[in-house]
C-alpha cells in the first residue's frame, strides 16, 4: 500500500515539516470551525460600529462566512493530510 503525498512526494521530510503541518493544520480547521459557527464575524462587528450590525444580518453575508468556514476546514485537512502523510513517509524503512 503505498501513500502518494502532495508537493514531493519521493524526497526525504524534515521533523519540523511534519510538526509544523499537523500544527497549522489544526488552527485552520479551528479557526474554519469558528467562521462556520460565526464566531469571528460576531468578534470583527462587535463594539467598533463597522461594519453595521446590519451588514452581519444580510443572509449572504452569513452565507458567505460559512462557505469561507467550510474552505477553511478543507485547507485544514488537506494540510494535516501533507503533514500525517509526512510522517508516515518519515518513520517508513
Amino acid at each position: 500500500m503505498s501513500i502518494k503525498i502532495p508537493f514531493y512526494p519521493n524526497k526525504s521530510v524534515s521533523s519540523f515539516d511534519v510538526i509544523s503541518s499537523i500544527l497549522v493544520g489544526l488552527i485552520f480547521c479551528l479557526l474554519g470551525g469558528m467562521m462556520l459557527y460565526g464566531f469571528i464575524l460576531n468578534e470583527a462587528v462587535g463594539g467598533s460600529g463597522f461594519p453595521p450590525p446590519s451588514f452581519t444580518d444580510n443572509p449572504i453575508v452569513q452565507i458567505a462566512n460559512r462557505l469561507m468556514g467550510v474552505l477553511t476546514i478543507l485547507v485544514g485537512l488537506y494540510v494535516l493530510y501533507y503533514g500525517v502523510g509526512s510522517f508516515y513517509l518519515k518513520n517508513k524503512k
